[in-house]
């Protein structure tokens, strides 16, 4: 289709490589969740595009100013697209637009297995081959019920020794490896039993599945386990970024009196001996495993990159939540900038240990409804107060201050499922489950960045907002709602929008 309408209208070889250029740029765009354009920087062109070097520029919408965070993204990205781009190419010795069709599948594929660029056609056929094995078993049910796995993917004795060191799992050989459709398939309770909470399975570097893994009594869901191996190694990453990007508007400051250019190295040395002592006390390895969760039709890839890689109904998705990660916590760090520059290296990580744990509670919640298909809408004041478990008073106070709710539901009988005698709970205090039940509550859940929670199940106001180019109540509601704060909008199908200032600024 694409093809066909760019012959509809007459295009000199410029114009039809800048389109060309356009449209990779709208693919990628979608593919990674946020505005990427490239543009022709260097090209040769004159009757024939086929035979040129062609150079290419990058632009990308500046997100939030975090040191290097966003260029690991695109960098791994964009490597591989080059790589997909150049091969095929090669094979057919010009900008073919069918490879648009397999250019997501091809990318996905390359950062799922760090050898699939180097994989024969036999090689790349067996990866392929999974994941059709995949799509299969998700398709299925059991009684009704859509089918949940949890699979880890062993590709060397490297990757089953970082398994075999989680101390909360039983470790199950089979007397031999089968191949996991065979395995599903030949014996059905399995489609039950293999519910990534109490069972998960490990696969071999062919694919086939050589052992059951078990969780041991009272110990956290398989899912939680393998999520959490990753989640610890990318939430301290992204945290050490957060802290590191305060160090720069400091360190380029110029035209300093003596006494503030003293004062500013007090601060930047606080600083960066607090990043050290953290960094050292912090230092989760990624696994060497992959895990991959399969649950209501959508197969989620947790890698070695620091995001996950998303395939469900025929679309692949980068879902890097470590960028939402980074916003949230940012945006916690700044309205508390006063605070958290002073404190000693003990309160430091303590401070910044609890606030990570909250967003990833957050994050982990947000996650649960993407997969589960379910929507909400969170809110994240601006509060500039370092307090916790907030009185009543406290919260009208503090949502008095915006026109944001049509309603506040702070003397519903309902709210005391988030309150503790007559102080509201933070984040901190409450189980995840419940926090799980108050996202579910039409409405959206409202927070500040202390992350205590001041209401749930509030109706947003949207009023003379004008919004053209946003559709669907939830999400135009959401936007409104970033006047005041971070705004995060869960969909039905499974997209998290990030809002900030009215304006969108991450689709996961």
């Amino acid at each position: 289709m694409l093809l066909q309408e760019i012959q509809e209208v007459e295009m000199t070889p410029e114009e039809e490589l800048q389109e060309y250029i356009k449209r990779l740029g709208i693919l990628v765009s979608e593919y990674i969740g946020f505005s990427i354009q490239f543009s022709l920087e260097k090209s040769n062109i004159s009757e024939s595009v086929d035979e040129k070097e062609i150079s290419l520029g990058l632009h990308v919408n500046d997100i939030i100013n975090i040191s290097g965070l966003m260029d690991e993204v695109i960098t791994d990205v964009i490597s591989k697209l080059i790589y997909v781009m150049q091969n095929a190419i090669n094979k057919t010795e010009t900008l073919d637009y069918d490879l648009f069709h397999n250019l997501t599948a091809e990318v996905s594929l390359s950062l799922i297995f760090e050898d699939y660029v180097n994989n024969n056609a036999i090689g790349k056929f067996n990866k392929i081959n999974f994941l059709n094995d995949l799509r299969e078993i998700s398709s299925h049910t059991y009684e009704s019920s859509s089918v949940d796995v949890g699979i880890v993917y062993c590709p060397n004795n490297e990757a089953l020794k970082d398994l075999k060191k989680i101390k909360d799992i039983e470790y199950i050989k089979l007397s031999s490896a089968i191949t996991i459709k065979e395995f599903f398939l030949n014996e059905k309770p399995f489609l039950k039993l293999i519910d990534k909470k109490s069972l998960a399975i490990a696969v071999d570097h062919n694919f086939n599945v050589f052992a059951i893994l078990r969780k041991k009594e009272g110990s956290k869901s398989l899912y939680s386990i393998f999520e959490n191996s990753f989640n610890e190694y990318g939430s301290n990453h992204v945290t050490k970024k957060v802290i590191a990007s305060f160090l720069q508007p400091l360190e380029e400051r110029q035209h300093l009196s003596s006494s503030e250019k003293e004062f500013q190295n007090f601060l930047l040395e606080k600083i960066k001996r607090n990043i050290t002592f953290f960094e050292n006390n912090n230092n989760a390895q990624v696994p060497k495993f992959k895990y991959i969760d399969v649950q209501n039709k959508k197969i989620s890839f947790h890698t070695g990159n620091k995001f996950v890689i998303s395939y469900y109904n025929g679309t692949w998705k980068l879902k890097h939540y470590n960028s939402l990660f980074a916003h949230i916590l940012y945006r916690s760090l700044v309205t508390q900038l006063s605070h958290f520059l002073w404190l000693e290296q003990d309160e430091f990580e303590n401070f910044i240990k609890r606030l990570s744990s909250n967003v990833s509670k957050l994050l982990h919640c947000m996650k649960n409804l993407s997969i589960s298909s379910c929507s909400s809408i969170f809110v994240i004041l601006d509060n500039p107060e370092i307090s916790y478990s907030l009185s009543t008073s406290q919260v009208k106070n503090l949502l008095k201050k915006t026109a944001l709710l049509r309603k506040v539901n702070i003397n519903k009988n309902f709210i005391n499922a988030i309150k503790r005698k007559s102080n509201h709970l933070n984040i901190t205090d409450i189980d995840p489950y419940l926090l799980d039940s108050l996202s579910t509550v039409d409405g959206a859940v409202i927070l500040d960045t202390n992350f205590n929670i001041l209401s749930f199940g509030e109706t947003i106001q949207v009023n003379n907002k004008d919004y053209s180019d946003t559709f669907g109540t939830g999400t135009r509601a959401s936007r409104a709602a970033s006047e005041y704060g971070l705004s995060i909008k869960v969909s039905e199908d499974g997209d998290i929008n990030l809002f900030r200032d009215e304006e969108k600024l991450l689709t996961l």
